[in-house]
């Protein structure tokens, strides 16, 4: 969920945000009807990499990570989802089963989108879960100078899909703030 962090660095320190960028959205605190739909489904995920990851059994948590909604129904080439699924083998899951050292924003994110003024691009996928979905669109509509690109014919893993457009749309938001020294 690393947008949510990078919005909520922006809400925090907005005087160190010249621009922001969301890949995959993901708002802390955000709540709609989407996302209630897809928590109990969450949830049960979670549940099973808990466990498994719990009696170290990292290749049971990787295939629920890997067969969860986030992943199974948003990869549309099967050669980067075999790829996602060789460098997940080395993930430790770490953060499933310990407390998170981060600290939420009060009030949190959801409720302060407006008070984003960095330029601000949001990436997302058009087969992507319901749930970046409705994020991204949120962050459009909330954060006053945003622009969204939803990349056609991708899924959660846009950047390993179809990894020559989603670095010409960062390239091109970002020479937006060239100086013209570099």
């Amino acid at each position: 969920m690393g947008s949510g962090i990078a919005i909520d660095f922006a809400l925090a320190y907005p005087q160190m945000t010249s621009a922001l960028i969301s890949i995959g959205p993901w708002i802390n605190g955000y709540s709609s009807p989407v996302v209630e739909a897809y928590g109990e489904e969450v949830s049960s995920v979670l549940n099973e990499i808990i466990a498994a990851v719990k009696v170290q059994d990292l290749g049971t948590a990787v295939d629920a990570w890997m067969n969860s909604s986030f992943f199974s129904k948003t990869i549309i080439d099967p050669i980067v989802g075999d790829q996602f699924k060789r460098l997940a083998k080395d993930f430790s899951f770490w953060g499933f089963v310990h407390d998170s050292p981060r600290r939420s924003l009060d009030p949190n994110a959801a409720g302060r989108m407006s008070e984003i003024q960095a330029p601000t691009l949001v990436v997302t996928a058009d087969n992507d879960i319901p749930v970046c979905l409705d994020m991204a669109e949120m962050i459009d509509r909330s954060v006053p100078n945003s622009r969204k690109i939803v990349m056609q014919g991708t899924g959660h893993l846009l950047h390993m899909e179809k990894p020559r457009e989603f670095i010409q749309h960062l390239v091109s938001f970002l020479s937006t703030f060239s100086d013209g020294d570099g």
